[in-house]
Order: structure tokens, then C-alpha cells, then sequence
């Protein structure tokens, strides 16, 4: 089975499942020279009714972030967000510290304004 093959197999498995993937992988070239990158980076590919099917991505830690930093801004105590969202209480404990130091939220837990052009991505 060639690569293209094997491609449009997996395109059409992800359309019928409705799934998405995440790769953890190094990547790359640039200006024809190997550039090491890694990254988490969560794949999704939808069918669009102009351009057929599209692949969409963005990166899964920072997703994450971003998510914790909403359901702090909420109220949400470190349990319930962890439990929302699949992590551990430390790592949410984690996220919110360097969100605290980063300036995006205050000690209250609420968003600051710098946090909120990081959420919501306004300037």
C-alpha cells in the first residue's frame, strides 16, 4: 500500500468515524535543511461544502491552557476543572500558577485583561 493510498484510507476512516488525532512528532524543512520540531498537535479533518475535506489543527497544550483558564475565570475549583477536563488536580494546579505568573489571572482566579486577550485572542 503506497502513501497516498494509505492517506486517503485514513481520510476516509476520520470522516466516517467523525474523529480527530493527535500527533506528538518532529517535523520538517526549511529552506531544505531538517528544522527539529516537536510538538502535541491535535488533528481534525471535516467535510466543507466549498472545498471538500479540511484539515484543521491546533496545539493540544495550549488548548488545554486555555481551557483551565476559562473554568478559573468561572469559579471552578482545580477538582471540577480536572475532573471536566481529564487532568490530574496537580496539573491543573500547574496551569494555574503559570497562569498566575504569566499575569493571565489574579489571585481571585478571575481573568486578567492580558489573560483575556490570551483566551479569547483580542487585542
Amino acid at each position: 500500500m503506497g502513501v497516498v493510498t494509505f492517506c486517503r484510507l485514513f481520510q476516509q476512516s476520520l470522516l466516517e468515524n467523525q474523529t480527530g488525532w493527535v500527533g506528538d512528532f518532529e517535523v520538517a524543512t526549511s529552506g531544505g535543511f531538517w528544522v527539529a520540531i516537536r510538538a502535541d498537535t491535535e488533528f481534525h479533518l471535516t467535510q466543507n461544502e466549498e472545498t471538500g475535506l479540511v484539515w484543521t489543527y491546533g496545539e493540544v497544550k495550549k488548548q488545554t491552557r486555555i481551557e483551565v483558564l476559562k473554568l478559573l475565570d468561572e469559579g471552578m475549583s482545580n477538582s471540577s476543572i480536572a475532573e471536566i477536563l481529564g487532568l490530574t488536580r496537580g496539573r491543573v494546579s500547574q496551569l494555574r500558577k503559570s497562569g498566575l505568573d504569566a499575569g493571565f489571572i489574579g489571585k481571585n482566579g478571575k481573568l486578567t485583561q492580558s489573560g483575556f486577550c490570551h483566551v479569547y485572542g483580542t487585542e
